[in-house]
């Protein structure tokens, strides 16, 4: 008869966390440290942005019997305090509204387009400021980068997480925390640490409003950002975008951060209380316009018009901002209008 022999047989095991929150200590402190590495790697930033929005998942489209529309942006940040935000907006191939805000180190140039002539890339207004945050915002979300970056207090996301911000894991791995964004405190995002803790999902849920990041690009090899997403709110307004070019940490000539003024343009500089003609004297339509109302005894012409009111800093709700549908909003009642 043979020799039977015992073998005793040890199982490793390795099991991840049972619990997904049982891992948050260790992901929050690891997101503050990826999410600083990116920020102090910016000197610069120049990301150019197209959107678009369809009357089949957009309310407000078809209610203003619009079946396309569509936002060319163009947004410049560097750490001296200097910023260029421009965007453009058609409806159905028409263009119904021009935004244009830049800075330099010490002022702010908030600028209107005349209605009447959407074509011109001239503002027929400049107001100047103080390069201050009451006036360097539109107190909104911009897409594609928020959370990421938060545009009512000019801060990146880092700059508002710490250890004790309220956070747990969810069962895709995500960091969700909750943070301030756009002047809401309960607004969540969804971090996602195999793209460097770079927001994947964002929502306000007290607004209704959402952001979904559906593909990264890696810019440079270790420095991630958002390719394309969508965003909506209620009443199924949604819009698609996609990050067109990024350029990271390049130079960036004093030019861009002045706007281009013609000799149409009305400048009222509140710094100095100036109030002038960029030409240095009313247009000539105007001017004539002002011979005919004497000769006629009509009403004189007003040539110094009021500044736009594009320098009130809470014109526009977070939403509006968030989907650039107060352009949209402003075509439709013009659509309405004719």
């Amino acid at each position: 008869m043979g020799t039977i022999r015992n073998y005793s047989v040890t199982l490793l095991i390795v099991l991840p966390c049972v619990s997904p929150a049982a891992c948050a200590a260790a992901d929050i402190d690891e997101a503050i440290g990826q999410l600083r590495q990116w920020r102090e790697s910016l000197v610069s930033l120049r990301v150019r942005i197209s959107g678009a929005a369809h009357s089949a998942n957009n309310r407000m489209l078809r209610e203003g019997n619009i079946a396309n529309a569509a936002q060319q942006r163009d947004w410049i940040w560097d750490d001296s305090g200097r910023f260029r935000d421009e965007s453009t907006t058609w409806n159905d191939g028409q263009i119904v509204g021009r935004d244009l805000r830049t800075a330099d180190v010490s002022q702010v140039y908030i600028c209107g387009f005349s209605a009447k002539n959407r074509e011109s890339p001239t503002p027929s207004s400049v107001t100047i400021r103080e390069n201050a945050p009451q006036w360097t915002t539109i107190k909104g979300f911009m897409v594609p980068i928020w959370p990421l970056w938060d545009d009512g207090t000019r801060t990146w996301l880092v700059d508002r997480l710490q250890r004790g911000t309220p956070h747990t894991v969810t069962d895709e791995g995500l960091l969700q925390v909750t943070i301030e964004a756009g002047g809401y405190s309960d607004y969540q995002a969804w971090l996602d640490p195999k793209f460097g803790y770079l927001p994947r999902r964002g929502a306000l849920p007290s607004g209704g409003m959402r952001c979904v990041v559906e593909e990264f690009q890696e810019v440079e090899p270790g420095f991630w950002f958002p390719r394309k997403g969508e965003t909506a709110g209620s009443h199924d307004n949604v819009q698609t975008w996609e990050v067109t070019s990024v350029e990271r940490n390049i130079d960036l000539r004093d030019a861009l951060f002045v706007p281009p003024m013609g000799p149409e343009t009305r400048v009222i500089n509140t710094i100095t209380g100036q109030n002038y003609w960029h030409g240095g004297q009313p247009p000539a339509h105007l001017k004539e316009a002002a011979v005919q109302a004497a000769q006629t005894q009509s009403p004189p012409v007003n040539s110094s018009p009021p500044a736009a009111h594009a320098d009130q800093p809470g014109n526009w709700t977070p939403w509006l901002v968030l989907c650039g549908v107060a352009l949209v909003s402003l075509g439709v009642w013009l659509k309405r209008r004719g």
